[in-house]
């Protein structure tokens, strides 16, 4: 009887909890905010998480979308090449932070470019106190106490992408399964959902 309470419990925690939406590779001109504004009409409680490609947007870009209180901003990489951050030294990680406070990302997350990171990239973003949204591959080299965001929750956690991809789960291309959600429960921002990381 008593762990059928517990799967009770927690059955009922995970009905409370709220819905968390990341977005990647937004740009200035790939953004689809038409999109999330016709899910910020369907679901009014909508919130998202934005991974913008900085060196692909204006400050006057930005500062428009901050404008909008149900999105977040943050850094993904810089150009979003092929590896970039994968060969990040700590050096080039203080180069990138001063340019991105320089442009008002201001809130200390960051995703690296196709979710890859250095070693020194990792050991920076924990000495800055920054948050890193990661991968659940990437457990096993990610510093103790490092506080991450981890995609680890289907049903409650979703990851998207701005454009349609071979993963299948561009915006658009995804927009009626975002539909589907319920439009009671709350959402949150992926800093909502940080930890630090414990191997």
């Amino acid at each position: 009887m008593e762990s059928q309470e517990c799967v009770l419990e927690a059955v009922e925690e995970l009905l409370v909890k709220p819905y968390v939406v990341d977005v990647d590779d937004v740009t200035e001109d790939s953004n689809r905010l038409d999109l999330l504004r016709r899910i910020k009409d369907a679901l009014p409680k909508f919130k998202a998480t934005l991974f913008v490609i900085p060196a692909l947007c204006s400050l006057r870009f930005l500062r428009e979308m901050r404008e909008y209180d149900w999105l977040d901003l943050y850094p993904h990489g810089w150009r979003h090449t092929e590896g970039e951050c994968a060969e990040w030294t700590e050096q080039d990680v203080d180069q990138y932070m001063d340019i991105y406070l320089a442009m008002g990302f201001l809130g200390a997350g960051f995703k690296a470019a196709g979710w890859r990171l250095s070693a020194d990239g990792y050991r920076a973003l924990l000495g800055y106190g920054w948050w890193l949204a990661d991968h659940t591959d990437h457990n096993a080299k990610r510093p103790k106490g490092l506080r991450t965001y981890l995609v680890d929750d289907p049903g409650r956690k979703f990851h998207f992408h701005v454009q349609n991809n071979v993963f299948h789960n561009g915006l658009e291309e995804s927009l009626e399964r975002i539909l589907a959600l319920d439009k009671d429960r709350d959402f949150a921002f992926c800093r909502d959902e940080v930890r630090p990381w414990k191997p």
